[in-house]
């Protein structure tokens, strides 16, 4: 899945560089633009890169937010790569989007970053985001999505923030984590240390903080709806607890589509990808 999401994401990255560190009032809207390690905090990971589209505006021109993968321990925005391939790709399925992908703390086990500081990590990048959207000249209507781990936290806040703002349209979720304890209970010895790393310890003292950052523990009545797209070989996020994610947003009433397909080594088929392609452009058009 990882080589699919680095084509569809990277797309972005081939028009024009825009490295621009002055205050503009407004970006201009005759052209592509791309404003590359965008500062959203201090440390030397909040930052995020920014495509934002010729003739947008901010009446029609919605966002995604795309968070990496990398098991919480490491990954980079610049994991998405590029591709000569990739603009009129883009154009063709995702026209009108605004795209930003974020950078956001590590946890390993020495340095003290544990899943509470990435959570408010996005909290920060998307306050930044919606900040500066009237300069960007986008509106805020917005759709989070991530890769794994990076689909936790992009999950996570589109669930949590529901709460109190309907500002998140939809989430796109590949291959995510959305039951930690259940993924701890399958997992192999490595997966384990990771996660012990980004929440603090083991379960067994920490039951409590591996809940609250397990997206299926935040579902109510007021979620936005999802495009789960899982990968029926990664054994890291088992696809039985995206189904039972996807069985939680049913009970609660929460429109979403389930995608499952066979991955070999870590790609997808062509024609895997063209329905995925095609699901998210249906997706993010409703």
């Amino acid at each position: 899945m990882k080589s699919a999401l680095l084509l569809l994401f990277a797309t972005i990255f081939l028009i024009t560089s825009c490295a621009k560190e002055e205050v503009m009032a407004y970006y201009p809207v005759d052209q592509d633009l791309v404003l590359r390690n965008v500062k959203y905090g201090e440390h030397e990971l909040q930052s995020m890169d920014v495509y934002l589209p010729a003739k947008r505006s901010v009446d029609h021109t919605k966002l995604i937010v795309y968070l990496h993968a990398g098991d919480w321990s490491s990954g980079d925005k610049d994991d998405v790569g590029l591709n000569d391939n990739s603009v009129d790709l883009l154009k063709a399925y995702f026209p009108d989007y605004a795209l930003f992908t974020m950078n956001y703390r590590l946890a390993t086990d020495s340095n003290g970053i544990t899943a509470i500081d990435a959570e408010k990590d996005v909290l920060q990048a998307m306050d930044f985001i919606y900040e500066q959207a009237h300069t960007y000249q986008i509106s805020t209507d917005t759709y989070m999505a991530g890769l794994e781990s990076g689909a936790q936290l992009a999950s996570l806040y589109a669930l949590k923030s529901a709460e109190t703002s309907t500002r998140v349209k939809g989430s796109i979720a590949f291959s995510g984590a959305f039951d930690l304890l259940a993924i701890h209970n399958e997992s192999t010895a490595a997966m384990k240390y990771a996660l012990h790393a980004y929440i603090g310890g083991a379960p067994h003292n920490q039951a409590s903080h591996y809940e609250n950052a397990s997206p299926i523990q935040h579902i109510s009545a007021r979620s936005p709806s999802f495009l789960i797209i899982h990968d029926t070989n990664n054994s890291k996020y088992p696809i039985t607890q995206a189904e039972a994610f996807g069985q939680r947003l049913i009970a609660n009433g929460i429109d979403h589509e389930f995608i499952s397909y066979d991955s070999v080594k870590d790609s997808i088929s062509t024609p895997d990808m063209e329905n995925v392609f095609n699901k998210i452009k249906s997706f993010l058009a409703k």
